[in-house]
């Protein structure tokens, strides 16, 4: 019996990092990219929830035009990919830059929502 109390407490340990917690985040053109990403205190910046999030995160954007592209430094994952997406259906606009949207070998990335110019 105390065997199988030591193997099911492995097994726990064991699959734990499966469930992490994924992150939601926002942006907003009001915001500031010194702040926590919430919904009360969002980004400024789409650059800055590209360099934050990790597998299973979402950015929700808020209204307006961004001179950034969508350029995510690391991929989502299969059972946690990625996703870009306009907040509440506002209009989200991506313009003027070289790239509205790089992966450079990125996989398991989402977009919703977001125009480009």
């Amino acid at each position: 019996m105390y065997k199988n109390q030591i193997k099911n407490m492995l097994l726990i340990i064991y699959l734990l990092p499966l469930n992490t917690h994924a992150a939601t985040y926002y942006v907003s053109p009001s915001g500031n990219d010194n702040w926590d990403g919430s919904i009360s205190t969002p980004w400024q910046k789409i650059s800055k929830a590209n360099s934050m999030l990790q597998p299973g995160d979402a950015v929700l954007i808020m209204s307006g035009i961004y001179n950034e592209g969508i350029m995510p430094v690391r991929p989502g994952t299969a059972s946690g990919p990625i996703s870009y997406q306009n907040y509440n259906e506002e209009n989200v606009t991506i313009s003027d830059t070289e790239y509205g949207i790089y992966f450079n070998n990125k996989s398991f990335i989402r977009i919703q929502g977001i125009d480009f110019l």
